[in-house]
């Protein structure tokens, strides 16, 4: 990861998604911006991140290691997201990596000299709350699915991810989503 200097870059990738309405405060003076690239790992599992990140730009993967050594995918995300909230913030190590899949942007603020900042903004900490309960849902709904036919799903999920015809994502995602192996 490399971090951008460049002032006028930094306000634009905040502008570019719904960063500050995040927060109680303006983050510009306590935020920071990175470019990563397809490999790197923003986060490691067993360890807590210095930074709480704000993808921009690219996609980036949960992913964990199997007793045996395979890496084992658990989901994605290609849009706006903060992402250490639920370990890094609150000092607890990551249960899970968070690699890039391809190049892309961040937006970050570190947490040795901002954690006591976003722990007492009660806007940010709505918004973790409302973020945190979204995905409950969500993995609640995935668990209920699995209990689906695997060929249901397969259905309904290329459905989903079909444009024109034309498959969005990878098979390997695919089965990844699905909880399928390849």
């Amino acid at each position: 990861m490399k971090q951008i200097k460049r002032r006028e870059e930094l306000e634009k990738a905040i502008d570019s998604v719904p960063y500050r309405s995040c927060f109680g405060f303006d983050p510009l003076p306590i935020t920071e911006l990175w470019s990563f690239s397809s490999g790197d790992i923003l986060i490691r599992s067993g360890t807590a991140s210095a930074y709480l990140y704000f993808l921009v730009r690219g996609e980036l993967c949960f992913c964990t290691t199997s007793e045996t050594g395979r890496t084992i995918y658990l989901g994605a995300v290609r849009s706006f997201s903060v992402l250490g909230e639920v370990s890094s913030l609150w000092k607890k190590n990551p249960a899970n990596d968070v690699r890039a899949v391809s190049d892309g942007l961040v937006l970050a603020i570190s947490l040795p000299e901002h954690r006591s900042q976003l722990l007492n903004d009660v806007v940010f900490l709505q918004y973790l709350c409302s973020l945190l309960s979204y995905r409950l849902v969500l993995q609640n709904d995935k668990a209920l699915s699995a209990s689906v036919s695997s060929s249901k799903r397969t259905a309904a999920f290329l459905l989903e991810n079909c444009r024109d015809g034309r498959l969005t994502i990878t098979l390997k995602e695919c089965a990844a989503e699905l909880c399928i192996s390849t």
